[in-house]
Order: structure tokens, then C-alpha cells, then sequence
């Protein structure tokens, strides 16, 4: 007598059926949240550029034109420069706080302050930037009485400088880095590195690396995208 082969599958092969069909599920979960990861990266990574690149600009542009003067002539009188204005001069944050500088330049040399106005005003044109409260980058033209800072940029944790101060003689010349507490004279002062540290406002992921900052400090991850940024500028009008 033949006996029938039952119908189905047994339970071992049910048992590795549902272990494939789980570890397929995995793989592209996995794949879903690398690729999530990537496109949340790039948008940080994209904003970060798009907060840097318009201000490396403006600073490029002002320390151009820093401590310029301005041709003055009258009728019978030989032309002449306007008085020298010092191009850049700094306080420091007190403990680990952001630090704020100001570029000086005359108005009629090139009228449009750091927020992009052009009105007329007091002769010397003083761009002030720093950190507000709420982790912008600020500035204004300090010698407006109505003026009121405006934010360049967000999410910037920290703003630190440091100053080239020239001493020395013509045939001698020496150049040192100083912050704004040690500058003797900021005549003298021939160029200026800026470091800025910037997060992304949302976090995209969780690390437990680390990131050296402005300072030398260590800054634990958080989620956030975070780089450190540094540019430096030479006043082409600073006392030689």
C-alpha cells in the first residue's frame, strides 16, 4: 500500500523561511537609515557651507578696504588722505565666551556696511561682529546711533580671533600672534585669523567621537553636525 506524503511545509523550513525573510527586512532597514543618515548629512554639510561662504566674503571685502582713507581736495590746497583709521581692532570674551572685533573704514571708500546698507552718515564706517545670546553672528555699523545688530548666521557656538601684531624695525620686522588682550598697538596689527565653530540646529545622528574647538577644547558630539572653521585676512591699508 502507498502512503501519502503530507501537504505543506514542515516546521523547520517554515522556521528558516521567517529567519530569511528577517534578515531581508533588516538589511534594507539598515540600508533606509544609512541612506537617511547621508541625505541628513549632506543637507547639514550644505548649510554649513551656505552659513560660510557669504561671510568669508564679507570679511574678505572689508579687510580689503579696512583703515582706507578717503582723497580729500579743496580748491588752492594740495589733495591729500583723510586721517588714518586703525582697520581692525578686538575685545576678548570673558572665560570660554565668543569674542567681538570691528573693522574700520572711511564711508566714501565704500559705502555699504556688514548688513549691506548704503546710507549716508558719520565719515568713518565701523563694522562691529559678535555673538547675540541666542548663538548668532551679529553685526552693525557702530558709529549709526539707530542701527541694531543683525544676524549673518546661526548656530555658531563660538567666535574666537587672534591678531598678527607687527614690532620691530623696516629692516627688521617681527610678526606675533596675540589676542585682543595682548595687542600693544593695534596700528600695528597687519592681518587677523577668525575661527568659528557651527552646528547644525537639528541632530542627524548620535556619535560618541569628539571635536577640537576653537580653543583647544574638546566638544562631545551630540547628534549634530559640527566643524570648526578658520580664515584669515591681511589689511593691505594697516601701518607698515
Amino acid at each position: 500500500m502507498t502512503t501519502a506524503r503530507p501537504q505543506g511545509l514542515a516546521l523547520a523550513e517554515t522556521l528558516v523561511g521567517l529567519a530569511l525573510g528577517l534578515g531581508v527586512m533588516l538589511w534594507a532597514w539598515q540600508a533606509w537609515a544609512g541612506l537617511r543618515w547621508t541625505l541628513q548629512s549632506l543637507r547639514a554639510a550644505t548649510a554649513w557651507e551656505q552659513n560660510v561662504r557669504p561671510l568669508a566674503a564679507l570679511w574678505q571685502q572689508l579687510s580689503d578696504q579696512a583703515g582706507s582713507g578717503a582723497l580729500q581736495t579743496a580748491w588752492g590746497q594740495d589733495a591729500r588722505l583723510s586721517a588714518y583709521l586703525t582697520p581692525i581692532t578686538g575685545t576678548d570674551g570673558a572665560g570660554t565666551q565668543g569674542d567681538s572685533f570691528t573693522l574700520s573704514q572711511e564711508r566714501a571708500g565704500f559705502p555699504a556696511d556688514c548688513q549691506g546698507n548704503q546710507l549716508t552718515g558719520p565719515v568713518a564706517l565701523r563694522n562691529q561682529f559678535k555673538l547675540s545670546s541666542k548663538q548668532e553672528l551679529t553685526c552693525k555699523d557702530t558709529q549709526r546711533s539707530a542701527s541694531l545688530f543683525q544676524a549673518l548666521a546661526e548656530r555658531v557656538e563660538d567666535l574666537q580671533v587672534l591678531y598678527v601684531q607687527r614690532s620691530g624695525t623696516l629692516a627688521d620686522p617681527r610678526w606675533q600672534w596675540r589676542s585682543a588682550s595682548q595687542v600693544t598697538d593695534w596700528s600695528r596689527v597687519q592681518g587677523a585669523e577668525v575661527c568659528l565653530r557651527l552646528a547644525s540646529p537639528l541632530k542627524i545622528f548620535q556619535g560618541s567621537d569628539t571635536l577640537t574647538g576653537c580653543q583647544g577644547e574638546t566638544v562631545a558630539r551630540d547628534g549634530r553636525y559640527r566643524k570648526v572653521w578658520r580664515g584669515f585676512w591681511r589689511f593691505p591699508h594697516a601701518t607698515p
